[in-house]
This record gives C-alpha cells, structure tokens and sequence, in this order.
C-alpha cells in the first residue's frame, strides 16, 4: 500500500510542469534606456567665409576667395568692373560742407541737376547762397552744357549729311546713334549727381568734374 502511494507521488511529479527559467536580457534594456535618453546637442557656429565681391568671385570649399579666369587671375570681365569703378570713384567734397549747411539745401542741390531748373537757379543767384550750392549747381552747369553741345552738334550733323528720300529729308543711321550715346552720356551724368547728392555725398562728376565755371 505504501509502494503504491509512493509511486503515485512519483507519477503526479513527474508530470507535473516544470516552469520554465525566466532569463531578463539587461543588456538590451540597457541599450534601449541609452538610445531613449536625450543626447546633449553641441551647437555648431557657422564659420565667417569672406563675401565675394563685386568682382565675380567666387568661395572655394576651404572658405578662400577664388577669382575666375586663366591662371587663377581676373578674366576681361574682372577688368571692366575694376575700371569701371575706379572711373566712378571720384573725389568728394563733402568734409567741405557743414551737416547744417548740407541738409539745408540738399533738396535744391538734387532740383539743381535737372537742366530747367539748374538755368532757374543760376538766373536767380541760388549758388551766391552757400558754397555746398554753388558745388553742385556747378556740376549741374556742366551737364546742361552738354545738353547744348548734344543737341546743337547733332542737328548741324543732321543738316549736312541729310539726304532728301521720297520728298522727305532722312538723317544716316550713324548720325542718330552718336547722337543717342552722347545724350545717354548726359543722362547718366544727371542721374550720377542726382544718386551722389541723395547719398549725401558731393563727388565730382567724371572727367569733366574738376572745370570750375561757377566763381
């Protein structure tokens, strides 16, 4: 009876289910609380690269100020620019003028440059007032001047190679064109003191910008 209960107890623990081990993988856990955990952000300052200037120039991958064209130089059009410049850079006045002066009569030193007005102000004596005046209307003088000398070569050239077509007298396409640049010429003269004066700058005009007529 007894070797009975004993096997018995035997079979009911042999078939009872063994659980199987739990085994807790620390090292992923481990991992995935590291990658979750926020990283501190380094912040990255742009490095200053010099601005390329007016010259087409271009930055190289080391932050260096590459010029185009043969050998690493400036090409032809490096060089029209640089001339260009160096012909627009010319000498101003303005440490000549007081602030008070200058922001006293700089609306009439702009007026001035246009042609009508500058005869206006020379008729009424405008330069006498101020030296900043006087500067500017004499750089106006000289561009109106030029109008004259335009407009009168480019009419006594119309009369003397005019040729009568169809009962109609036609000026040669070369007289128009030189005519069209010289008052180009003048135009842009304008808008140069007219853009320089606005700047409060007092530049000479180029070339012609020395001739002193207003005494």
């Amino acid at each position: 009876m007894g070797d009975k209960m004993d096997n018995q107890d035997l079979n009911n623990i042999n078939q009872t289910p063994m659980s199987e081990p739990v085994v807790v993988d620390t090292r992923s856990r481990l991992g995935t609380q590291v990658s979750q955990t926020p990283q501190p952000v380094e912040e990255v300052k742009p490095v200053e690269q010099p601005a390329p200037s007016l010259m087409r120039e271009t930055i190289d991958a080391k932050g260096n100020v590459v010029s185009p064209g043969t050998n690493g130089g400036p090409d032809m059009a490096d060089k029209t620019i640089n001339a260009v410049e160096d012909f627009m850079n010319t000498e101003d006045h303005k440490g000549e003028f007081g602030e008070q002066e200058i922001l006293k009569y700089k609306t009439s030193a702009l007026l001035g440059y246009i042609p009508i007005v500058c005869l206006f102000f020379l008729i009424i004596g405008k330069y006498k007032e101020s030296n900043y005046m006087k500067f500017h209307l004499n750089q106006a003088l000289l561009i109106t001047i030029g109008y004259v000398i335009v407009s009168v070569a480019s009419t006594i050239l119309g009369w003397l190679f005019a040729s009568n077509t169809m009962l109609k007298d036609s000026v040669p396409g070369w007289v128009s064109f030189i005519s069209y640049v010289a008052y180009c010429i003048c135009f842009f003269a304008m808008m140069y003191g007219i853009i320089t004066t606005y700047n409060n700058s007092s530049k000479e005009l180029p070339i012609v910008g020395k001739i002193k007529l207003l005494k």
